[in-house]
């Protein structure tokens, strides 16, 4: 594939937000990417190949961010059951990718009296990074 791959920030489908376990989420996002390399593979392999695959320095600063920086609860990786660390809640085709697009959803809930600060920093890093590593998956780097 050619290095034109564009990801954009799109607003959350309904049917990709009826996947989502949290009770109202507090920030939800949602960004889009032509499925490229990606096309035709089951939605757990798509997102594995988003996170688990990525450039290693940009894998593990999201991990490191997600850990440490948000205080998020991972499991080791790799972990069976998990992707990067996050628990697979559901596993099925339609939750992730489309016929014309894959989509990454985002929803977090604050439970912490000090979480929407920390996602005030963070938010903007994630609006960044997502997008660079859909692209990458899209583009078949790894």
């Amino acid at each position: 594939m050619d290095g034109a791959v564009h990801a954009r920030q799109i607003a959350i489908p309904d049917d990709v937000g009826q996947h989502t376990t949290l009770q109202r989420p507090d920030y939800h996002d949602a960004f889009s990417v032509p499925p490229g390399a990606l096309a035709g593979l089951p939605a757990e392999a798509v997102l594995r190949r988003v996170l688990e695959q990525s450039r290693p320095a940009l894998r593990r600063f999201v991990r490191t961010g997600w850990r440490f920086g948000l205080g998020f609860p991972l499991a080791p990786f790799p972990a069976p059951g998990h992707v990067l660390g996050w628990p697979i809640s559901a596993s099925t085709p339609q939750a992730v990718t489309g016929d014309h697009a894959v989509v990454f959803a985002t929803f977090v809930r604050y439970e912490h009296p000090a979480a929407s600060v920390l996602w005030a920093a963070a938010g903007p890093l994630h609006r960044r990074i997502v997008p660079a590593l859909l692209r990458d998956a899209a583009r078949g780097h790894r």
